[in-house]
């Protein structure tokens, strides 16, 4: 009898055993399929993220020209409206060169707002609010403005070049603290070599000296797209109006500033 009751204890514990080691394989692989799906889980949601990164960035890429689209629907229905003199169609135009900057037509904005400014001295008085807010525009638009490279914060007025120097030296006035509600008393004039300097995107230039293979380019007016800060020699990239030719990296060397655009080439 003890003999058979030892075996039956034996098998019980057995058993219990076999049944504990079930349940603990069953609650490892019980485990390991909720790591693996949420494994799986992770990686779906941070592909959707990416693909909605993906397509938030895409939208916001358009969005200066779904502006610029907009203002200039506006634009062009108050003008054949209420006429181009009219305030109203000033005030949108100005609205519609500033979409035109948003959406990196520099000259073009430019160009509509020097012609504004024609309209509103033409028709208005000298202190009708519309032609004070046309000529506050195209002043802000019209200051050309640099940074001076040590510094790497505060904008400063390009005034002029320094021609004693043949243009290596120019001229500056700043820091410019405050671009709206600027406060010029504040600021001072200090003479710098250009080199020292790096010119706000946007701004007009014209090419001068430039190498073979790009000589056709000398003369040519362009406007500021990128700096190359990783480039040795630092170099500028230009675009052209219109896309006439394709962007290029050139040396600060071989770009002038240009404080009044030319008549534009058709």
């Amino acid at each position: 009898m003890k003999g058979r009751d030892s075996v039956n204890i034996e098998d019980a514990t057995i058993q219990k055993l076999l049944c504990v080691l079930s349940t603990c394989i069953l609650a490892t692989i019980i485990t390991l399929l909720l790591i693996i799906y949420c494994m799986i889980r992770y990686f779906q949601v941070q592909r959707n993220v990416d693909e909605v990164s993906d397509n938030v960035a895409g939208m916001m890429r358009h969005v200066p020209h779904l502006k610029l689209k907009r203002a200039k629907e506006m634009y062009q229905k108050i003008c054949k409206e209420y006429g181009e003199e009219s305030p109203i169609a000033l005030e949108l135009g100005v609205n519609y060169a500033n979409r035109m900057m948003e959406a990196d037509l520099w000259l073009e904005g430019e160009r509509l707002l020097l012609r504004l400014n024609s309209i509103s001295r033409r028709v208005l008085g000298v202190y009708h609010d519309t032609r004070t807010y046309v000529e506050a525009a195209i002043a802000f638009y019209k200051t050309r403005r640099v940074m001076v490279k040590s510094e790497n914060a505060h904008q400063y007025e390009f005034l002029n070049y320094d021609n004693s120097d043949y243009g290596h030296k120019c001229v500056i006035k700043g820091p410019i603290v405050d671009a709206v509600n600027r406060d010029t008393k504040q600021e001072k004039v200090q003479s710098i070599n250009f080199d020292d300097l790096r010119i706000i995107l946007g701004t007009p230039v014209v090419l001068r000296g430039m190498d073979k293979g790009l000589r056709h380019l000398s003369g040519k007016l362009a406007v500021i797209l990128e700096w190359n800060d990783e480039a040795d020699p630092f170099t500028y990239q230009v675009a052209f109006e219109g896309n006439r030719y394709e962007p290029c990296n050139v040396e600060p060397k071989n770009v002038r500033i240009v404080f009044d655009l030319p008549p534009k080439r058709h």
